[in-house]
């Protein structure tokens, strides 16, 4: 089970108001196997321009450092197995934190085994247009009292 952070833009205009799935996005929570493969890649298709440039940044240290230490030393290698690995498991939080910086609001968590099943359990209620002619309930007959011999309601003979 996977858990989707909602994010949406305040407003939208018309825009929303005509497709209301527009202007919300679901970011899911924890590690991201495209960041650890592709992480520039990642970055820039979210178009996260400042985060592109921050792992540029300390790309190039981390190189710096494999250089001054030689490529092979165990250090050098540490350093960037590990930044990968902590970018990979924070890149969807740095990824609402820049849905936020955007103007987006955090509105919902959800629950579900895929994005699919966790769209349509957000927007289950709230896009279904209200029913214009609604059917009308089953006709019920005349209101039956309970009578008093329905066990429940006997008189106590003893009392």
């Amino acid at each position: 089970m996977q858990i989707y952070s909602v994010f949406e833009r305040p407003g939208g205009g018309a825009a929303q108001l005509a497709d209301p799935g527009r202007g919300v996005i679901f970011v899911k929570e924890g590690f991201c196997w495209p960041a650890l493969l592709w992480p520039m890649l990642w970055a820039l298709y979210h178009r996260m321009w400042l985060v592109s440039a921050i792992y540029i940044a300390i790309s190039v240290v981390i190189g710096g450092l494999g250089e001054w230490l030689g490529a092979e030393h165990p250090l050098a290698v540490i350093a960037a197995l590990s930044f990968a690995l902590i970018a990979a498991t924070e890149s969807n939080r740095i990824r609402g934190w820049h849905l936020v910086r955007q103007g987006y609001h955090q509105v919902a968590s959800v629950a579900a085994n895929t994005l699919a099943l966790a769209e349509m359990r957000y927007f289950g209620d709230r896009l279904q247009p209200p029913a214009a002619n609604p059917a009308p309930g089953p006709v019920l007959g005349p209101i039956r009292l309970p009578r008093a011999d329905w066990g429940f309601m006997v008189p106590d003979p003893h009392g």
